[in-house]
């Protein structure tokens, strides 16, 4: 990358996030009130449906790149396919956030929306082990995996949507890496559509983090997790370079970590785990009387070094990948631990 493509880059991410700062602000003013109930870390009701803003600003962006970048060659019935399926999504959300539905209903929206993205042909074509050779998939095994994946990781980031911050800010960190992997890689639309999501949150960040005048919602929570997971796979197509498929749940792993082991406490407790609560490490970190401040830098702090690790997997091969994940699960489970005795002090 040239001097003059760098400062172009630069421009149209400003752009980007100009846009999205106008709709954030637009937003603002409309409204849609999330109101505190038992899940919620706020107690005043607040504007939600920021992520209306990244879902247009990302697709506007993603359009003009379309049509004036030679080098991005996503094939244009999966480009169309991504933006299709995950403004359909977004759309369900948006109601979901406007007036409320049924969990059926929502489950259902997101289970179009990733199939509309599966049948163009995104989807794991093969699983790399440490040890051993890559495992080819079938196309059925492959979509059964990516779908069972994206339903899993979209609706594991909206439970992690709690503070301030913290999910918009961590889909930013990951658009970060994810735009450095593509741009080190040499693959143009893992780096473009990365940069694109990176700007598009930051001007919706800004409103939400940490005065909290504005908060993500359904459809800003989905919609990125969507995207960051397409990302995802887009990237681990790559046939010139090695990109592991654990590249975003390595990104993620905090999430993930938190999020099964909250099932898993949940479940045992014979607890109706569609119920809003706050037995997350994050939430109960932040009820030990953390600021959401702390919280969120601190897990801004866990996605940055699961970006690195990202990067040294890109650099040192498949064979480091278990490595890389006893090195992630060891971080989280002391933090677990920590969080877990912190808490249950606060509690007496």
């Amino acid at each position: 990358m040239n001097l003059a493509e760098f400062g172009f880059n630069c421009l149209f991410g400003l752009g980007i996030f100009l846009l999205s700062v106008t709709i954030t602000r637009l937003m603002i003013r409309i409204n849609i009130v999330d109101k505190p109930n038992e899940r919620s870390s706020h107690i005043v009701p607040t504007p939600r449906s920021g992520g209306v803003a990244i879902v247009l600003s990302f697709t506007l962006g993603a359009f003009i790149v379309l049509f004036l970048e030679s080098r991005f060659d996503l094939p244009m019935h999966q480009f169309f396919a991504v933006i299709v399926g995950a403004f359909f999504m977004a759309f369900i959300a948006f109601i979901d956030d406007v007036k409320g539905l049924r969990q059926i209903i929502k489950f259902s929206g997101q289970f179009l929306s990733i199939i509309v993205i599966l049948v163009s042909g995104l989807y794991f074509k093969q699983l790399s082990f440490p040890f051993a050779n890559p495992i080819e998939l079938s196309p059925i095994l492959g979509m059964g995996i990516t779908l069972c994946w994206f339903l899993f990781f979209m609706n594991a980031f909206n439970f992690m949507d709690g503070l301030n911050g913290l999910a918009g800010g961590s889909a930013l960190v990951a658009s970060i890496f994810m735009c450095i992997l593509g741009y080190l890689s040499g693959f143009y639309v893992v780096y473009i559509l990365s940069m694109i999501l990176a700007f598009a949150i930051l001007g919706f960040l800004i409103f939400n983090f940490p005065k909290g005048k504005i908060f993500l919602g359904d459809t800003g929570s989905q919609y990125v997790a969507l995207i960051l997971a397409v990302i995802g796979v887009i990237a681990s197509q790559s046939t010139i370079v090695f990109v592991s498929e654990m590249s975003v749940p390595f990104l993620f792993f905090i999430f993930v970590f938190d999020v099964i082991l909250t099932l898993i406490k949940r479940l045992m407790r014979r607890e109706n785990i569609f119920q809003a609560h706050k037995s997350h490490l994050y939430q109960m970190l932040n009820q030990s009387g953390f600021s959401h401040v702390f919280v969120t830098i601190l897990h801004l702090g866990f996605m940055i070094i699961g970006g690195l690790s990202v990067l040294y997997l890109y650099q040192h091969g498949p064979e480091n990948t278990l490595k890389i994940f006893a090195i992630l699960f060891s971080i989280a489970v002391v933090y677990a631990i920590i969080v877990q005795r912190v808490y249950g002090r606060s509690v007496k």
